[in-house]
């Protein structure tokens, strides 16, 4: 459902703002496939798209994994999370990457990519009790990122150093 939504906001945004660059990072390959799938179909029934994703050749549009974006920028980042709790209503703390060596890095890197604004796309809400039984320092930052999210935090801020005071720590 969420890479749905996600495609639609990037048809909104290629309506309203199609002069600005976009990119989509989704944390996992699974998701990146789902919001491709998603966008196919809409691409589809809106052949007016194919403008817009023709227009940004020096910074083109990309859907893309946590591990694939690292290093690019565009003027506006959507972030997919794309985990959620399952049919039981049972939440798992398997976010694959970020549950890996450097998963703070990545997260670090993921919450700078956007130059002018950044979205965030999650049924997850900060403050899951999972995530306060987490000792992970990566499932700290993400929940920290969605409760800057939710408050209407700027892409800079999102993006600041400060959110994470060791960057080093997972080396």
């Amino acid at each position: 459902a969420e890479a749905s939504v996600v495609a639609n906001a990037v048809l909104h945004h290629a309506m309203c703002h199609p002069e600005e660059s976009l990119g989509v990072i989704a944390l996992n390959q699974p998701q990146a496939d789902a919001i491709t799938r998603e966008l196919e179909k809409l691409c589809r029934k809106h052949p007016e798209l194919d403008t817009y994703f023709e227009r940004h050749t020096a910074e083109p549009f990309f859907v893309k994994n946590l591990e694939s974006a690292q290093g690019i920028e565009r003027d506006r980042i959507y972030i997919s999370v794309g985990y959620a709790r399952d049919k039981d209503g049972k939440l798992s703390l398997n976010f694959g990457p970020l549950n890996q060596r450097k998963g703070a890095n990545r997260l670090n890197v993921l919450a700078t990519r956007a130059k002018k604004y950044c979205e965030i796309f999650s049924s997850l809400e900060p403050d899951e009790p999972e995530f306060q039984r987490s000792n992970s320092r990566a499932i700290s930052l993400l929940n920290e990122l969605l409760a800057r999210a939710r408050d209407g935090a700027s892409a800079q801020e999102l993006g600041e150093r400060s959110l994470y005071p060791d960057p080093l720590r997972d080396l």
